[in-house]
């Protein structure tokens, strides 16, 4: 089976879906990763091959393409992902010629993936990061690639495709419709090493603060000031016994001097490497750190500002294996308060723990690997 994979450059929405590709090429199915030339670099990482279909745009992240309404609230607006089709979609039809693949799969801001597909004439499958948090974006894409569904002779488009591949736990996702492939989140942060000290038993509570290393790119120097801020609210948690962790991207590494020798920099280490021996992780909320921490049954702080990032931390805080806070709402003293309270919530880690086992008992990307050479030789469109 030849399966091509449909991506736009953005790692964090490439991550997820590298456990189940890799599981493909491990059954013997040949892979082809199809993304903007920004991308080929975590592509090339990842031990995947990649392909290049159309230019770099330069934006925003697709995760903040919304719109406030007069009433406060958030409804998608995907004119970025729009965008992102059109200089995809030429580029993918020609190579999908080419490479002549069986299926497309395509992570959910990827609609070059369904339409190239539609064009081709050959089945999608959408594989979802986590938590569907573009589920509120349904309503609105029959109106928004109307014209470009129309100018390619794609008639009847199905942006959701033949199948959706969802590595989230039932208790916590926000919903379901056509046909759901239940597959296990393995975490994937890119590579590195790991050091010598998250090999050894930690000697005090330890909490990770994960504020975005991807976000530092787009964002700095502002990112890293607010980093600085945060981690400098939190050092009152030194006092109760506990050490910080702070992942952070290079460029935010001198934003970060002059701190306590308890606080220590995380440069580039993979976040799954450092989950499994933290007490509580704190982050903005995106999908694949959630899930990540999710899987070892860490409890989590949410500090969201993103109208995406807030759908997952609901789901999260509902299920009550952590909490959710408004960044534009709290000052770092008072994440460090919320944090205080967490790491004695014996409720909290409890819920976290059994959001664990539940995501560890959902089918690995091999048996999902399997489904989908099945689903796809079936001739099921």
């Amino acid at each position: 089976m030849r399966v091509l994979v449909a991506v736009w450059a953005w790692p964090t929405h490439f991550y997820p879906l590298v456990p189940l590709s890799s599981a493909l090429r491990a059954a013997g199915h040949e892979v082809l990763v199809a993304s903007q030339p920004a991308l080929l670099p975590a592509i090339r990482r990842s031990g995947l091959p990649g392909a290049v279909v159309g230019p770099d745009v330069a934006g925003p992240s697709a995760i903040a393409d919304t719109v406030r309404t007069a009433g406060g609230t958030s409804r998608p607006r995907l004119s970025l992902s729009v965008r992102m089709a059109e200089v995809m979609l030429d580029g993918l039809i020609e190579l999908g010629r080419r490479f002549r693949p069986d299926v497309i799969l395509y992570e959910p801001t990827s609609y070059a993936g369904p339409l190239a597909a539609a064009v081709l004439g050959v089945p999608a499958v959408r594989h979802l990061w986590g938590i569907d948090i573009h589920r509120a974006a349904r309503a609105h894409e029959p109106a928004a690639f109307a014209g470009l569904a129309a100018a390619y002779g794609v008639a009847g488009f199905r942006p959701q495709g033949l199948a959706t591949v969802d590595p989230c736990p039932a208790s916590i996702q926000v919903g379901s419709d056509g046909i759901r492939i239940a597959q296990r989140f393995i975490p994937f942060n890119g590579s590195g090493p790991m050091p010598r000290w998250l090999a050894e038993p930690p000697r005090r509570r330890r909490v990770c603060v994960s504020w975005g290393v991807a976000q530092s790119h787009r964002t700095a120097p502002e990112h890293a000031t607010r980093l600085r801020a945060l981690t400098t609210g939190l050092l009152p948690l030194l006092d109760l016994g506990v050490d910080l962790i702070v992942t952070v991207a290079p460029a935010d590494r001198a934003a970060l001097t002059g701190l306590p020798t308890r606080v220590r920099l995380a440069t580039m280490i993979p976040l799954s490497l450092v989950t499994p021996s933290c007490d509580l992780l704190i982050s903005r909320g995106g999908n694949g750190t959630l899930m990540t921490a999710m899987v070892s049954g860490t409890p989590q702080l949410l500090v969201v500002s993103q109208y995406t990032e807030e759908q997952s931390a609901q789901a999260l805080a509902q299920a009550g294996a952590g909490r959710m806070l408004h960044e534009s709402q709290v000052s770092p003293a008072e994440v460090a308060e919320h944090a205080a309270a967490l790491l004695d919530s014996d409720d909290t880690r409890k819920r976290a723990a059994e959001l664990s086992r539940e995501s560890c008992a959902r089918p690995a990307p091999a048996r999902v690997a399997a489904e989908l050479e099945h689903l796809i030789g079936s001739g099921v469109r």
